[in-house]
């Protein structure tokens, strides 16, 4: 089970419970119990009943990863993969299914993705003959991504055939994890060459691929759908804002977190960075400061923890300063606050 602080600390990245369909019965047909599992990595099988409730992202990664071990099964995310659907997306899902061409259909999984997984940052880029639609997972930096990775970039390829041909083959995958001993089963599911140990993971199509028409299209519902979506997404925030906060908020786990830390988090350089903070308006110490107090709300108000701990959680060298700097922000002191929130 998570620690309770460690849960809450890292609460600002979720995912919808729809994106465990298919997770019990591939673990039962390899010999686990997936209640068992649940227990294990403090997910209640309860919020698993409605797809759009919320999990925390570290959590379904536990159950991915632990799936695998108990199965012994090593391409459990793969499998897995294979056996989900568009529906796993809900709205997004059908969003997708009813797009005109390929396209539309990778462009608005990666625009919206955030409504389903905020633990994903996907991204798409096209030159004159290829396209390549790049997977970074952020959040705890201790949990292995390898299974969510795959389970990602199979459920990619498998969504592709569905919507075109059921013989349609990226031109390449590429996985930032080594190659497993079982590799042979990535060739056969995704039909093209696949690297390992590279600097990302990605899936390479052709770009004239991009503009297949998708078999399911319905121009009247996807209009329908875009418009209540683009509803649903407002309260999701601007997403890299969202991303850069949700990285600091990680890092709090493992001592103060700096500029440099976390740009490499999120995969960009520290100057990089900078000019992007910069262009929203904001620089990195503010964004850092805004997550500290955030944490710190969330602790004065979900637990009985004394002041001098959360101060040194949340990176202070002395509760003094904590005290000060909480009542820069909030106007008030943490006791007072904790005791009229």
């Amino acid at each position: 089970m998570i620690h309770a602080n460690r849960a809450a600390r890292h609460g600002g990245l979720t995912i919808r419970a729809g994106a465990f369909e298919g997770f019990r019965d591939l673990a039962a047909e390899l010999g686990a119990e997936s209640s068992r599992i649940f227990e294990t990595v403090g997910i209640d099988p309860f919020m698993l009943e409605a797809p759009d409730n919320k999990i925390p992202v570290d959590r379904f990664r536990m159950a991915l990863n632990l799936a695998s071990e108990r199965t012994g099964e090593r391409n459990f995310g793969l499998l897995m993969s294979q056996r989900q659907s568009f529906e796993k997306f809900g709205i997004l899902g059908y969003l997708a299914r009813h797009a005109p061409t390929v396209d539309v259909m990778v462009n608005k999984l990666v625009t919206y993705l955030r409504t389903h997984d905020t633990g994903s940052v996907p991204s798409l880029s096209v030159t004159d003959k290829t396209a390549l639609c790049t997977l970074k997972l952020i959040g705890m930096s201790n949990v292995p991504t390898i299974q969510h990775t795959e389970l990602a970039l199979g459920l990619v390829v498998k969504l592709i055939r569905n919507v075109t041909s059921a013989s349609w083959a990226p031109e390449a995958l590429y996985f930032n994890h080594m190659r497993p001993e079982n590799y042979r089963i990535h060739e056969r599911i995704f039909n093209c060459p696949v690297y390992y140990s590279q600097s990302e993971s990605a899936l390479e199509l052709l770009s004239k691929d991009l503009s297949i028409p998708l078999k399911t299209s319905d121009p009247g519902l996807y209009a329908l759908l875009h418009k209540y979506l683009d509803r649903a997404d407002e309260g999701q925030g601007d997403s890299f804002m969202s991303v850069v906060g949700n990285a600091i908020k990680s890092e709090l786990d493992d001592g103060k977190p700096s500029l440099e830390r976390t740009a490499k988090f999120i995969g960009i350089s520290p100057s990089a960075l900078q000019r992007r903070l910069k262009v929203e308006g904001t620089t990195y110490q503010n964004v850092f400061q805004d997550v500290r107090h955030s944490v710190a709300c969330e602790f004065l108000v979900n637990t009985d923890l004394p002041l001098s701990t959360i101060s040194s959680l949340i990176g202070y060298s002395e509760p003094a300063i904590f005290t000060r700097a909480f009542k820069r922000k909030a106007g008030v002191t943490p006791r007072y606050w904790r005791q009229h929130a």
